[in-house]
């Protein structure tokens, strides 16, 4: 307990004092309160009944973090009136801290999940209707492919194009020359596209179905890979658009075993067509990071209804991911004795571990020695 404490607190204090989110409250500081949010993901719990039980059973944890008292039902207020902002001090330095010491990856990955709230509910609140898988909380995220580092994220209510939200996951400060970015469909936008080759990144997507591409300069196929069945150089975007709106691309055609063809768009020209398709296929790396945080983390569904309550769940749900990871990224593999991200066993050896001393190696790689 007094590790992770003692490695949050201040960067939550941060966030408290940058948001004013403690003016004219007498009971249950901000960062206590994110806190406890932190050790009801640690801890596995799957209420805020069980957490207000916890605290107040758990004399241990209540004389680190206060919250002594507290109910189940005043937790839910808590949600509602604390500013979502106070996280981001904590969730910064986290990110920081789990910067690799060597050459960046060139390797990351774009997508979404969705956290399903009541889909009839939602609609009265929003005044609109809602379809019953996009009814809840929609959170995107940019991952490395190589160490599962969350690089950026961003978190919105109901549903919506995930396109809509690539300003915010790529901003125009980030220097990204050189990055290859895989994402799927539901980020078609040809100004997104643009923006990459203009800040020379390099992307592999999928076909939305009704991209119209003209195919200018075949590429000599691989007969090694009778899968390849086309793979052209020419134009996205159809005849409407100005010429400079339209874009030269790669175009890859791939034939699964199930007759089915997979077509895909990149700016890689230095790869063949079935490193291309294979390359697309490391794509669900953020699928696993996305079940990771909703059977390891346990991040379920959000713990309260609004944005303000999806925040805090989502973001305490984020640093408990980070914590794991920082651990997992200093567990060896028993096979080459290097880190591997073994993110279900370090949430595990947080949980069994709470009440113990931590060892040396882990208070060096959480940073206090």
């Amino acid at each position: 307990y007094s590790a992770i404490v003692k490695l949050c607190q201040k960067p939550l204090e941060e966030g408290v004092a940058a948001t004013n989110a403690d003016h004219y409250v007498k009971r249950y500081p901000s960062a206590d309160f994110a806190l406890a949010m932190i050790f009801h993901f640690i801890l596995g719990l799957r209420s805020l009944r069980e957490l207000a039980i916890h605290l107040a059973e758990d004399s241990r944890l209540t004389r680190l973090i206060g919250m002594r008292g507290i109910s189940h039902s005043h937790l839910p207020k808590l949600l509602h009136a604390r500013p979502a902002e106070l996280w981001a001090p904590l969730i910064t330095e986290l990110l920081r801290r789990l910067q690799p010491d060597a050459a960046p990856s060139c390797l990351w990955a774009i997508d979404s999940t969705t956290l399903t709230l009541g889909a009839k509910l939602l609609a009265r609140m929003s005044g609109r209707e809602l379809e019953r898988e996009n009814a809840g909380a929609k959170l995107s995220a940019v991952v490395n492919l190589t160490d599962k580092r969350l690089a950026q994220f961003h978190i919105s209510m109901g549903s919506g194009h995930d396109a809509q939200y690539v300003d915010e996951l790529l901003p125009a400060d980030w220097e990204i020359t050189g990055l290859t970015f895989l994402f799927d469909r539901g980020y078609r936008k040809y100004s997104f596209y643009r923006d990459l080759i203009k800040r020379r990144a390099h992307f592999v997507t999928r076909k939305a179905g009704n991209d119209h591409f003209e195919p200018q300069r075949a590429i000599p196929l691989d007969t090694e890979h009778p899968e390849i069945i086309a793979d052209d150089i020419g134009m996205l975007g159809g005849t409407a658009l100005k010429d400079d709106e339209r874009m030269l691309l790669r175009c890859v055609i791939k034939r699964c075993d199930d007759a089915q063809e997979l077509v895909f768009f990149t700016t890689r020209l230095d790869l063949t067509a079935a490193e291309v398709a294979a390359l697309y296929q490391q794509r669900w790396v953020i699928e696993i990071f996305f079940r990771w945080l909703k059977s390891n983390v346990n991040l379920k569904r959000p713990l309260g209804y609004g944005l303000e309550p999806t925040m805090h769940t989502i973001l305490a749900a984020l640093a408990v991911y980070c914590l794991a990871l920082l651990l997992a990224q200093w567990t060896p593999s028993r096979t080459n004795k290097r880190p591997v991200p073994l993110i279900a066993s370090s949430i595990q050896r947080l949980r069994a571990r709470l009440y113990e001393t931590p060892r040396t190696d882990e208070l060096r790689c959480l940073g206090f020695l």
